[in-house]
This record gives structure tokens, C-alpha cells and sequence, in this order.
């Protein structure tokens, strides 16, 4: 299954990234216990991890337990900040920003900054528009993000219901063919 991510999320990613100079980010919705990644960009983009889950620790963790935002430069050895912002690995510079005023429902979260350099308050104060935004997007729901069948996957439902139920697969071809505007 392919991932549909809400272009209102991939925007705030994309503009968190390039207002701090990261080379890796996600926006996280929070839920229960977990994590969702929502939207990513740059490293995290390469590595098909929208919609997948995870327990938060590290910075995250703070940020959603504390409500405040963090700037820090793990160690190499630091085990709680590995994956940050879908960075491949530990990154040597991790920022992340709550989304929400009161209780956190997500988080913004950056990693590495080109040359090692640390996230700064401007970074923190850049973010925290796009925080809110963020938070206002999450709370309207993400009916928007949702698993949609990949081409393969739809063939070979196709081609299953062809098999077993012909006159079921011709209104299914008929209705397809009309919305890829072709004559039915």
C-alpha cells in the first residue's frame, strides 16, 4: 500500500526544512501511546515511512511530555534520538517543536543541519508557526491519510474478481474506465 499524505502536512514539513536548513524532518501525530508519522521530507522521504507508528523517546519524548521544544546534539552512542526525524542513524543535531498549546497532539521534529551545526533559538522560533498550523491540522483529523492500493495491488484484485465474479468485475471495469475518462 502506498501512503496519501495530506498536502497540508507536507507543507509545514517541507517549510520546517527549509527555514532551519535540515536535512531530515517529520511531523508526528500523537495517539494514545504512540506515534504516527504523517508527512516526511528530505532523508526521511527516501525511506517510505509515512503511516507507520513508533514509541516516542529521545527528544520526542520530552517535547510530548514536557510541552516544551528541543534543540540538542546527541552523541554518537545516543541510542534514544537513532531514527530521529526518519534521519538514517543518530544525527548530530536534533530539533523538536510541540504541536498544540496545552497538551501536545504531534511534533515537528528535524535532524541534522549541514556541517554538524546546532539548531538555535531562531530555529525554535521559526518553527513555532508552523506549530501551530500543525496542530490545528492534526486536530481536524487525518481522514485525509490513508492507505490506497498501489497499481499492482489493484490489478490483482482485478484479476481476481474477473475469475470469480465477471458481471462484479464489468461494472468495476465500466466505472473505472469512466473515471480515467474513457468510453465504457
Amino acid at each position: 500500500m502506498a501512503s496519501v499524505v495530506r498536502p497540508t502536512y507536507q507543507a509545514i514539513v517541507d517549510q520546517a526544512m527549509r527555514a532551519t536548513g535540515a536535512t531530515s524532518g517529520w511531523l508526528l501525530g500523537f495517539s494514545g501511546s504512540e506515534l504516527r508519522v504523517m508527512a516526511t521530507g528530505g532523508l526521511a522521504a527516501r525511506r517510505d515511512l509515512v503511516g507507520g507508528q513508533l514509541t516516542p523517546t529521545g527528544a520526542q519524548g520530552y517535547v510530548l511530555s514536557s510541552g516544551q521544544p528541543a534543540a540538542l546534539m546527541p552523541q554518537p552512542h545516543d541510542r534514544a534520538n537513532a531514527g530521529a526525524a526518519g534521519f538514517p542513524g543518530i544525527p548530530t543535531s536534533v530539533l523538536a517543536v510541540p504541536c498544540g498549546d496545552d497538551t501536545p497532539i504531534g511534533v515537528i521534529e528535524l535532524a541534522e543541519k549541514p556541517g554538524a551545526a546546532p539548531f538555535t533559538f531562531d530555529d525554535i522560533e521559526a518553527l513555532a508557526t508552523l506549530a501551530s498550523v500543525a496542530a490545528a491540522a492534526l486536530t481536524e483529523g487525518d481522514d485525509a491519510h490513508r492507505d490506497v492500493a498501489s497499481p499492482a495491488e489493484l490489478a490483482a484484485e482485478l484479476e481476481r474478481l474477473a475469475a470469480y465474479d465477471p458481471r462484479r468485475y464489468a461494472d468495476a471495469a465500466r466505472l473505472i474506465g469512466s473515471l480515467l475518462g474513457q468510453g465504457a
